[in-house]
């Protein structure tokens, strides 16, 4: 087994200031005549009616709780006491080890042949068809991220944290159930393939690496997505999400006589 670590520094994103507090994502504070604006993530312009300096830990009570109430502050992240083990060898794989520490994953592991013991969650990136193994699941303490590429289009599968959740049987299932020619997708998905042609550039690489980082975002804030499956258009970057529910248990009926 190939194994090496990346960690993370700890360092803030974005724009510092002399204090901990920080706004949230897309939120900024800027002068009109002198008075302080603040711009919300989603456009909307609030005067804010009292004096903003380089610490926002100095904001006066009634400015701070105006501000949490709306959100405007950013959430503690805990993505650094989290370690993300991230399988694969192509461009998809390398692309997202290359974000991870930046985007402030603690501990990110390449795991090439195996997995290492103890990661929170497990990231497999394939630049083609999965292998063999893509179904086995056993979570384990472990969150299972899978994403792989058909033709120009990247496969990002729900996001696996226990075995209830929708793994790669019931993604499979439910797409042949929505194809217009399942015979011929069930032997695509089987192979062997002949001949074939890789979309995946480095540019198309870092393109699904964000959507995959930002998925780990999202499961280290408790909003994973795991009922979702979502398809990437390579080419067009276009990006659809299609629902995904666990198939349901199968009882035979015993024989009657």
């Amino acid at each position: 087994m190939s194994v090496s670590t990346s960690r993370g520094t700890g360092a803030d994103k974005g724009t510092s200031t002399a204090g901990v507090r920080r706004l949230a994502a897309g939120t900024a504070i800027f002068e009109r005549d002198g008075a302080p604006v603040l711009r919300t993530a989603a456009g909307e312009f609030l005067d804010l009616h009292a004096q903003v300096g380089p610490d926002l830990d100095a904001l006066p009570d009634r400015v701070v709780r105006a501000f949490e109430e709306r959100g405007l502050f950013a959430a503690p992240s805990t993505a650094a006491d989290w370690t993300v083990a991230v399988l694969g060898e192509g461009r998809i794989a390398t692309a997202l080890r290359s974000l991870l520490v930046p985007a402030g994953f603690g501990r990110v592991v390449t795991a090439t042949n195996d997995l290492p013991d103890g990661p929170a969650v497990v990231s497999w990136c394939c630049d083609a068809l999965p292998p063999p193994g893509w179904r086995t699941f056993d979570p384990g303490t472990a969150a299972w991220q899978r994403c792989s590429v058909e033709g120009t289009t990247a496969v990002l599968e729900p996001v696996t944290q226990t075995k209830g959740d929708p793994g790669p049987a019931d993604v499979r299932a439910r797409r042949l159930a929505a194809s217009g020619s399942p015979e011929h997708l069930a032997a695509y998905w089987t192979g062997p393939i002949t001949h074939s042609a890789s979309a995946v550039g480095p540019v198309e690489a870092l393109f699904v690496a964000a959507l995959l980082a930002a998925d780990l975002l999202a499961l280290t804030r408790g909003e994973a997505r795991t009922r979702t499956l979502r398809l990437a258009d390579l080419r067009t970057q276009r990006v659809t999400d299609h629902p995904i529910l666990p198939l349901p248990a199968f009882h035979p009926r015993a024989e009657r006589r």
